[in-house]
C-alpha cells in the first residue's frame, strides 16, 4: 500500500502528460511581440475573413478524444501561439490509428491589415535572416 500511495502522484503526472501533451512548436514567420488579447479561433482558413500571414504551427500529439481533454489541448495551443505573437489560430486534428488519440494543431496567425511599428521591425529582421518575408 505504501508503494501505490508513493506512486500515485508519478501515475496522475503521467495522465496528465498524456491528456495534454507537450506543444511542439515549428516557426514559419516572424517573431512577434505577444498581444495580451483573446485569440480568434477558426476551424479552417476560409474562414478567416482578415488578411493574414502564418506565424508558426503549434502542435500537440496523443490528446484522448474526451471533451475536456480536447478542449485544455485547444486552450494549451492558443496559448502558445499567443506567446508567439498570433492573433488568431487554425485549429485542426488528426486521429492516431494505432491508440484512436487525436494530434491537435494550430496554425498561429497575424493580421497583418493593421501592423505596429513593432510588427514591422519584426518583418524586416525576418527578412534580413534570409526568409521568405510576408
Amino acid at each position: 500500500m505504501k508503494k501505490f500511495i508513493l506512486l500515485l502522484p508519478l501515475l496522475i503526472m503521467a495522465c496528465t502528460t498524456l491528456i495534454t501533451g507537450e506543444v511542439n512548436w515549428i516557426q514559419i514567420g516572424p517573431n512577434f511581440k505577444p498581444t495580451g488579447k483573446t485569440l480568434d479561433v477558426y476551424a479552417k482558413k476560409e474562414e478567416v475573413r482578415k488578411v493574414f500571414a502564418y506565424v508558426g504551427v503549434a502542435r500537440i500529439d496523443n490528446v484522448t478524444q474526451k471533451r475536456d481533454d480536447m478542449l485544455a489541448a485547444v486552450n494549451a495551443l492558443k496559448k502558445y501561439c499567443a506567446k508567439k505573437g498570433a492573433d488568431a489560430v487554425i485549429i485542426s486534428q488528426m486521429v492516431n490509428d494505432d491508440n484512436g488519440q487525436v494530434s491537435m494543431s494550430a496554425h498561429g496567425i497575424k493580421y497583418i491589415d493593421h501592423l505596429t511599428e513593432d510588427d514591422k521591425a519584426a518583418i524586416e529582421e525576418f527578412k534580413i535572416l534570409g526568409a521568405v518575408a510576408i
